[in-house]
């Protein structure tokens, strides 16, 4: 019983935590992401003048 209470906790802690996260807090962290895979090819590479 104790691990159950304690998965479901840290499921329930992870949760909260994202519920306070703002919009501008996810656009910034999606903004990150941009900038960190920018020059990264697209997955199936490139059109072959398409």
């Amino acid at each position: 019983m104790s691990r159950r209470c304690g998965t479901l906790a840290g499921l329930l802690e992870k949760a909260g935590n994202e519920q306070l996260k703002t919009d501008d807090s996810v656009r910034a962290a999606i903004g990150n992401l941009r900038i960190a895979y920018d020059d990264t090819p697209a997955v199936g590479g490139q059109g072959k003048g398409r």
